[in-house]
């Protein structure tokens, strides 16, 4: 038990056991570098919230979240079922709106041997880093195969520095022809992004069938081959980007080639 005084200046009896908790933050200053903010403080069922904003009492601010956009003073009022009552600290927002960041020119898959790429970063004047990046390329033989992050970095000059990362696949792209010449099958173009021409070897027997399966074994395109076709297109258009298996089935056995998405 305690002994207040309320706002006429009579002394009244509370239980400080009844109070609910009001807690926004440990922190008496909150900077975020956006452009809005959810405080929050903890919820609980038949609990009523009202925000204040530099001591007023904010509209429509009645849940254990408030979103705002405004910087300023903060404190929250909990009410519990029992007409408890108890209000948080005050903290200070700082919002530091920041520009949207980020960088392209980086393909999702590029072959180990293949030519540098330039990178552009918006906005400019950040830093890019990350295996194989000298400045704002990305050379995929320093990198090495392998599934690399490249990150550009940005400085706000508000206190806000802002990371955007992206992956790229460095994939050893001499064995696409190493696995076409033992299998006899042969896909063009590849990489591909649209529709791509498959073809086999058909000395060495009918082909039944084609599937074209992501490296997990799932199949996404399937057909039934008849007659003696050894030339069937493909239009990958709609599959995300990636590394494929290409399976053909002929005279009963399967025959197996790669096939890279970009």
């Amino acid at each position: 038990m305690y002994i207040g005084k309320n706002t006429s200046g009579v002394l009244k009896l509370s239980d400080a056991s009844c109070l609910p908790t009001a807690f926004i933050s440990v922190e008496d200053t909150i900077t975020s570098c956006t452009s809005s903010y959810a405080l929050k403080t903890p919820f609980f069922p038949g609990f009523s919230y009202q925000w204040f904003q530099n001591g007023a009492p904010l509209p429509l601010a009645a849940t254990a979240t408030y979103n705002t956009s405004v910087s300023g003073n903060y404190h929250v009022r909990v009410t519990n079922g029992s007409g408890c009552v108890n209000f948080s600290d005050t903290v200070t927002l700082i919002l530091n709106p920041s520009p949207n960041v980020f960088f392209s020119g980086l393909p999702q898959i590029i072959c180990v041997n293949g030519s540098s790429v330039n990178l552009s970063g918006t906005p400019a004047g950040g830093t890019f880093s990350g295996a194989g990046v000298t400045g704002n390329s990305f050379q995929p033989g320093s990198a090495g195969a392998g599934t690399h992050i490249i990150s550009y970095t940005y400085d706000a000059g508000n206190g806000c520095v802002i990371p955007y990362d992206l992956s790229v696949i460095v994939d050893d792209c001499l064995s696409l022809a190493e696995l076409e010449s033992n299998s006899g099958i042969t896909i063009s173009p590849n990489p591909a992004s649209g529709k791509t021409i498959i073809t086999w070897d058909a000395s060495k027997g009918q082909a039944s069938g084609l599937e074209v399966l992501d490296m997990k074994g799932r199949v996404y395109q399937k057909a039934a081959l008849s007659g003696t076709t050894n030339t069937f297109v493909v239009d990958v258009s709609g599959l995300s980007k990636g590394i494929y298996l290409v399976n053909v089935m002929q005279a009963g056995n399967r025959k197996i080639a790669k096939l890279v998405i970009q």
